[in-house]
């Protein structure tokens, strides 16, 4: 229950009383429940103004102990008299006030501080029932109690004695008291930082130890005070950094200041803060990591790193723009043909022995055989190099050496400076010195792909990087290198070596400086992005070129060089082609002999092709597309099997039959590319690498003497189905970029061949006796029918009766294994009528197109094994104009009524 209730100045409410067992003192929806440690247990609670709960102190034992009254103090602090009996802990907290009665009960006046933290309590009583009643604060903060005397006991609770007695069972107590004075010890520690000073009492403590001071309180009351104090720093600064950029000024340098890439920093003592690095250069731009360190007085660290982003400010675009001299050697390399390399820097200018144009790393580059191909660069005296120089280039090895990419050849019998290749490994040797090496990089750059190599050389230290990255620095011999001012610079080999370590592969944007490179001027050239751009094919290595654009004629023409034309054999016709006109094959014992016999493959049985290939058939076995036809043996052949193309290289070891690993499409136009050479395959599809074969062993069976054939075989097997077009052959391997161009040397822009018309009557000569072939072939004679309306201009008009027009004998009519006839036609004859006739002769006729009661058909002579008639079984006699046509080709007769096929016949 609750006994009594005060109020603070902030409207807060303290609450006393007392309870039994297990109590919930937050009246609002939470629960904080308290259990008693006996029978009753005294207690104070405090809830806000608003009656919200904010903390709850139990005070009790095993007896019945209970709080009469509270009250509020001038200072805050709480007082609440009360009762108790047996012994109690007057600490509500985690520490031990243990207080024990004299007889029954005695009073107690507990005093709490507004957080309900223990202060200080008193206790008094003798040996009978003693307890106060109420409590009241004046102003002066002493206190009046209230209670009632049962037996004799010292009212005064100091070190003096008020003994009172009493005169009944009970008697009434008034008292008056001010601050009670306990004897008070407190212990505790403190950690200071080194180098600091604290005030206790009357000392200045600096060092770590022990220290007791006594300390008067509230009306003075003294307290001694033990103080165990540490002096040290154990906790590092705590570092908050941020990324940042700096622009260089016009000098090409910037600061980094600490403010720039710290957001805070904090200790509990002092620290100080360094940064890895402050000043930057040109030579920097870009993205730089620098360590930002905090360090207090007695050396804990805290550190981080950043990124320092260096921007050019529009006066610097790359670390090649600081203070970097001209390369003394600048050889991009990109030329398709003749003998002289561009040297970018002036003279000399590098001749070209053996290698040739290919695509590089960008643009073009040299590609080198490993058989006596090199670039004489020249004898400069800025290739004088002694002291300090740079090298760099592009590479693509084929071969993992060893093998020699640069450097300045022997002069008598001392070598210079090189940069070679041993194992895949770029390897820089130092002629002159009394350690010349070889001073080997890590990475194995053979390959197949593009790496940039840079060597860079000071007295007294050789660095090499790999695709911008530094892999080894090597502490060299002093000394000077071998200038050799009177040898040449060579590319690819070594003039004293010409049978061993010459360089396979491609090369690219070759430099050399005077000066060493830093790194970041290196990563520079390094991260230039590759765009390769290949040659185009060479005019000196086109052998043949079958356009095949020759529709009706008999043979196809080849526009390179004074071969003989190829002639059709079989059922060779022409289609719409990917570009103009097309050869079309039937899968039937049909071929184009090509006749290129003069000519011979390239060094090393060099030889490509370049086509456009059009299949119908989806289930081909090696159908020939083109192959060699040697006197004796088979030679370089190209298949489509099931659609995927198959490459056929007699004469070499080994298996010789090739498969490449993409099919093409069925019914559409690829453009298809083939090389070899030097023991290399390559299969493009439409410019992309389908297939890729190396280290082939042997020599192609090509003579003189052979031929090429295409789309079969000449003895009429692996017939191909379909068309075929643009048709190239090359007597040198061409490099991948340069068969992607020729995939799109052309575009598509098909034709047909258009109608070889051997005869047309338009019937618009109203004035004429006679009809006009408008072609001026065959001229016709009028007998009976009469001029009317025709479906498009003028037309004939026939009775039906005794009216026909005779075109005559000339031997163009005489139409045979292949032909179309095609009229419009507007009747209401539904009985048998002719519209065009090739007369009998001997008894037999040979074509004859008619109605028969008013349906469409055509008839063909005995000439052939199923003569018709091959009807429209379409009437059109219902007096409107109907197109006819009728096609006759590959004993196939096809009936067309406004356009549309209505019945085919073979």
């Amino acid at each position: 229950d609750g006994q009594n209730l005060d109020m603070d100045a902030a409207g807060n409410i303290y609450v006393a009383g007392s309870f039994y067992s297990t109590a919930d003192f937050d009246p609002g929806p939470s629960t904080v429940y308290i259990a008693s440690s006996g029978g009753a247990d005294a207690y104070i609670a405090k809830l806000t103004s608003a009656g919200d709960y904010v903390w709850a102190k139990k005070i009790g034992g095993s007896g019945n102990d209970i709080a009469r009254t509270v009250q509020v103090k001038p200072n805050g602090d709480i007082v609440s008299v009360g009762y108790f009996s047996g012994t109690v802990d007057f600490d509500p907290g985690s520490g031990t006030v243990n207080r024990s009665v004299a007889g029954g009960i005695d009073f107690f006046t507990l005093t709490l501080d507004a957080d309900g933290n223990y202060r200080e309590v008193i206790t008094m009583g003798g040996s009978g029932n003693d307890g106060p009643y109420s409590v009241e604060i004046d102003d002066g903060g002493n206190m009046l109690i209230t209670g009632n005397l049962a037996s004799t006991f010292d009212a005064d609770p100091g070190a003096g004695t008020t003994n009172l007695s009493f005169a009944g069972v009970n008697d009434i107590f008034v008292g008056k008291y001010g601050i009670f004075c306990t004897s008070d010890s407190v212990n505790t520690s403190l950690t200071l930082c080194p180098g600091d000073t604290l005030v206790f009492g009357s000392q200045t403590l600096t060092a770590s130890g022990s220290y007791t001071n006594t300390f008067t309180k509230e009306g003075g009351c003294d307290s001694l005070v033990n103080l165990t104090l540490v002096v040290e720093d154990v906790l590092p600064p705590t570092l908050v950094t941020k990324n940042t950029t700096l622009t260089l000024d016009v000098g090409g340098t910037a600061i980094l200041l600490p403010d720039s890439v710290i957001t805070s920093v904090s200790d509990n003592c002092t620290y100080q803060v360094t940064l890895s690095r402050t000043a930057f250069t040109c030579t920097d731009l870009g993205d730089n990591s620098v360590i930002v360190t905090a360090v207090d007085g007695v050396g804990n660290v805290s550190s981080d790193t950043v990124t320092v982003i260096v921007d050019g400010g529009g006066n610097f675009n790359s670390p090649l723009d600081c203070g970097l001299s001209e390369p003394v050697m600048n050889l991009p390399l990109d030329s398709c043909s003749g003998i002289t390399a561009d040297n970018t820097v002036g003279a000399p200018y590098p001749t070209t022995y053996g290698a040739t144009g290919a695509e590089g790393y960008t643009g073009q580059g040299l590609y080198f055989d490993g058989k006596n191909d090199y670039v004489n660069v020249g004898t400069a005296p800025s290739f004088d190099f002694d002291s300090s120089f740079s090298l760099a280039l592009w590479v693509n090895s084929l071969e993992d050496g060893p093998m020699f990419l640069m450097g300045r050849n022997r002069d008598t019998t001392s070598f210079s400076w090189a940069l070679r290749l041993d194992n895949g490994v770029p390897q820089l040797v130092l002629g002159g010195l009394s350690n010349p090496g070889p001073y080997a990089a890590t990475t194995d750059v053979t390959d197949g792909t593009w790496h940039h190599l840079a060597v860079t050389y000071r007295t007294g230290q050789a660095n090499l990087y790999v695709d911008g990255q530094l892999e080894r620095t090597y502490a060299t011999p002093l000394g000077n290198v071998n200038a050799n001012s009177n040898s040449s610079v060579w590319l690819g080999m070594r003039n004293d070596k010409p049978n061993e370590r010459q360089f396979k592969g491609y090369l690219d944007n070759v430099q050399a400086y005077g000066q060493p490179l830093t790194p970041n001027q290196v990563a520079a050239l390094a991260s230039e992005a590759a765009a390769p751009q290949g040659c185009t094919a060479p005019t000196t290595s086109l052998v043949g070129y079958w356009t095949l654009d020759d529709c009706y004629s008999p043979v196809v023409t080849n526009g390179v060089g004074m071969m003989s034309d190829g002639p059709k054999v079989g059922d060779v016709y022409h289609a719409a082609g990917y570009v103009g006109q097309a050869a079309y094959f039937d899968g039937d014992q049909d071929h184009i002999d090509l006749r290129d016999t003069a000519y011979t493959q390239g060094p090393q049985d060099a030889i490509s092709y370049s086509l456009w290939v059009f299949p119908t058939n989806a289930e081909g076995n090696r159908e020939v597309i083109i192959r060699r036809v040697e006197p004796a043996g088979a030679s370089v052949g190209i298949f489509l099997t099931n659609l995927t193309p198959e490459i056929y290289l007699g004469g070499l070891a080994g298996s010789q039959y090739h498969l490449a690993d993409s099919t093409l499409p069925l019914n559409t136009w690829s453009h298809l590319g083939v090389t070899y050479g030097d023991g290399a395959l390559r299969v493009y599809r439409n410019g992309t690498l389908i297939l890729n074969r190396d280290n082939l062993i042997g020599a192609l069976n090509f003579s003189p003497d052979g031929k090429h054939a295409l789309g079969g075989n000449p003895n009429g097997s692996r017939s191909f189905s379909g068309r075929l077009d643009e048709v190239r052959i090359f007597n040198e391997a061409l490099f991948s970029t340069t068969m992607a161009s020729e995939a799109s040397l052309v575009s598509s822009s098909p034709a047909d061949c258009g109608n070889l018309a051997e005869g047309a009557w338009l019937f618009d000569d109203c004035a004429s006796p006679t009809v006009i072939d408008s072609l001026g072939n065959h001229g016709g004679t009028i007998v009976g029918a009469t001029r009317g309306m025709g479906y498009r201009g003028a037309g004939m008009s026939f009775d039906g009766v005794n009216d026909y027009i005779n075109l005559g004998s000339d031997a163009g009519l005489n139409l045979s294994d292949e032909f179309t006839i095609s009229m419009w036609v507007n009747t209401t004859q539904n009985t048998r009528g002719t519209l065009l006739i090739k007369n009998p002769q001997a008894g037999s006729f040979s074509y004859a197109v008619q109605l028969d009661n008013g349906v469409p058909l055509l008839a063909l002579g005995n000439g052939v094994n199923n003569p018709g008639p091959f009807s429209a079984a379409v009437n059109v006699a219902d007096g409107t104009w109907y197109h006819l046509a009728w096609t006759f080709a590959r004993g196939t007769v096809t009936t067309y009524v406004d356009g549309v096929a209505q019945s085919s016949t073979s």
